[in-house]
């Protein structure tokens, strides 16, 4: 089964995807034709490489998968290959995402507790000044 590239990009722009999305598709497209069809043991093959755990590849796999359902009959595929077909689990994608502003972050976490510490040592300096009124307000 010879699936021309083409043939996958019209389909992808007929469902009105963006043309850096077809791209994308495109891109795992090439990397997925030597692996031949479509059965579990090639996607989980495929999804084992490190460059291919991200949103972008598990995503033009549901789309490939969707395209040969969808036109099984123009590409020889028969029922029960259809049926393998549509019984392909893709592995989600779990674990942390590193943080882009982690150094950021911290850098206004620190700050915002010097602004809390002055403010509290403001605070501190107005009710022991020994004024009385302050002194009652307390006492409520």
């Amino acid at each position: 089964m010879e699936i021309d590239s083409k043939d996958f990009s019209s389909w992808l722009l007929s469902k009105g995807l963006q043309k850096t999305t077809i791209k994308n598709y495109l891109f795992y497209f090439d990397k997925f034709k030597p692996y031949g069809g479509l059965t579990q043991e090639k996607v989980r093959s495929f999804m084992s490489s490190p460059n291919h755990i991200n949103s972008n590849c598990r995503g033009f796999l549901r789309n490939y998968r969707k395209f040969l359902m969808e036109n099984y009959r123009e590409f020889g595929l028969s029922e029960s290959e259809r049926l393998e077909i549509s019984e392909i689990d893709f592995p989600k994608i779990t674990g942390r995402r590193k943080s882009r502003m982690r150094g950021r972050q911290l850098f206004l976490r620190l700050r915002m507790m010097k602004i809390l510490q002055i403010i509290m040592n403001f605070t501190e300096n107005i009710i022991c000044s020994g004024s009385t009124g302050m002194m009652s307000l307390l006492t409520l």
